[in-house]
């Protein structure tokens, strides 16, 4: 609510002189101080339904117009989408909790003697376990810092088309956050049955198609080129993964 008439117009957070409801110097809303249970329960329900519709417009987007939302940000229109950095976090954080509730389903390293027939012992379950939850452990920061790797490679293919980094920064994070949505899905599924675990392998493999179908609404290149170009970025960084991967398992191992 507006401050009331009697009160000082003037922004309680700078000090700024009030043109309108909002400081045009901090940005901060102009309340009173004097708050009832009537403003907090319309403070409440505004910023939810707000923040509420800002993540169903970004998802959509996302996920339908591979490319898009990416366009949106370097066009200016950023408004009614959350930041990519936190809709990055949001996906990858809900995957890597999923990942804790059943971390030997969904785990990558899985317990196994190397004899045919046999069954691996008590004491290689409990290996592979320790090494599965020590690399999941790490893999957020693995991830994090491979994303601006994936940036240098579109930067690398279509520098003429986009000649500025952040571009291409900003590309990199919402094609790793739609990744770690599947993931998500695919984690969820797991958990719930085997057949879902089969549903949730065959969705992850969306991620294939979405991204020649994201380079080429954002770069705008001709489908060969695209076929081309992403087939080239993809093999490249999946080598990059691959490295990073053997090369957190080999430190894991070594401590």
């Amino acid at each position: 609510m507006i401050a009331a008439p009697d009160e000082n117009l003037t922004c309680l957070n700078c000090g700024t002189p009030l043109e309108g409801r909002y400081c045009h110097a901090c940005g901060q809303k102009a309340a009173s101080l004097h708050l009832g249970v009537h403003d907090f329960v319309h403070e409440a329900t505004h910023e939810f339904l707000h923040l509420d519709g800002k993540i169903l417009s970004t998802v959509k987007l996302l996920v339908t117009r591979p490319g898009q939302l990416t366009k949106e940000f370097i066009e200016g229109r950023r408004a009614r989408y959350i930041t990519p950095l936190r809709l990055y976090l949001t996906f990858s954080v809900l995957f890597f909790a999923l990942a804790v509730l059943a971390p030997r389903e969904l785990s990558i390293v899985q317990a196994g003697t190397g004899r045919p027939g046999t069954k691996a012992t008590t004491e290689e379950y409990r290996q592979a376990d320790e090494l599965g939850r020590a690399i999941m452990h790490n893999l957020p920061h693995v991830m994090f810092v491979l994303m601006p790797v994936f940036a240098l490679l579109t930067l690398a293919f279509y520098r003429r088309a986009m000649p500025y980094y952040v571009p291409h920064l900003y590309y990199a994070v919402h094609f790793h956050a739609f990744v770690f949505l599947t993931l998500s899905i695919t984690a969820l599924l797991t958990l719930i049955s085997a057949t879902g675990k089969i549903i949730g392998t065959a969705l992850f493999l969306v991620a294939f198609p979405y991204h020649y179908l994201a380079l080429h609404r954002f770069f705008g290149d001709s489908w060969p080129r695209t076929l081309m170009k992403g087939t080239a970025i993809g093999v490249i960084y999946l080598l990059v993964m691959a490295g990073a991967m053997i090369a957190l398992v080999l430190t894991i191992i070594k401590h």
